[in-house]
Formats: C-alpha cells, sequence, structure tokens
C-alpha cells in the first residue's frame, strides 16, 4: 500500500512539475519590438523597403502587421527571404546570407 501511495505521489508530483515548466515556457510571449522586427530587418528589408525590389515594404510595424499571415505562411514554407541556394552542397556560412536559421523561422511562424 505505502508502495502504491509513493508511486502515486511521485506521478503527482512530475506531472505538477510538467505542467509548471510548460507555464513558464508560455509566458515569454513573442512581440514585434523584441524579436520580430530584427529578424525582418536582417532578412527582407534588403528587398522590402522604398525603391526595393519587393512589391510591400517592411520597415515598420505598420507596414508588416497587414502582411504578417501571407509572411508567416511564405517563411514557415521557406519562400522567403527568396534564396534559392542548395543548403546540401558546397560551403554553408556565407557572408550576408539571408537564409533564416530555424529560430528564426520559428520565431516569425509563432
Amino acid at each position: 500500500m505505502n508502495t502504491v501511495r509513493s508511486l502515486v505521489t511521485l506521478l503527482c508530483s512530475a506531472s505538477a512539475l510538467a505542467l509548471s515548466m510548460t507555464a513558464q515556457a508560455q509566458d515569454h510571449e513573442i512581440t514585434y519590438n523584441g524579436e520580430v522586427a530584427k529578424i525582418i530587418n536582417e532578412n527582407c528589408v534588403i528587398c522590402h523597403r522604398e525603391g526595393g525590389i519587393g512589391p510591400m515594404q517592411f520597415e515598420t510595424y505598420e507596414q508588416v502587421r497587414p502582411w504578417a499571415p501571407l509572411i508567416q505562411l511564405r517563411v514557415a514554407n521557406r519562400e522567403m527571404p527568396a534564396y534559392a541556394y542548395d543548403q546540401h552542397i558546397g560551403i554553408q556560412d556565407l557572408q550576408g546570407d539571408w537564409r533564416m536559421a530555424q529560430e528564426e523561422i520559428e520565431t516569425i511562424v509563432a
């Protein structure tokens, strides 16, 4: 009986710890000024600026916000930034490389 009680206590404690850790991880809310703007500026504004080749500008929050769903979709599908480069062949660490790291993609898509 003590073994069952100990096992139940252990499982409840583990569950509470897991829930606590999940809640802490979700406490961090991704914001435009906190994370997204830096990624957009480093990877998108080169084309999406006044006079750039991109069809819309992404220099301010007001310019980015209406396009957020499309940006998320295109980034998630790795269609943007537009960068035709085989990541399995040749040198990978290029200066001025616009490819997004997986962490940046996850931030934009979140």
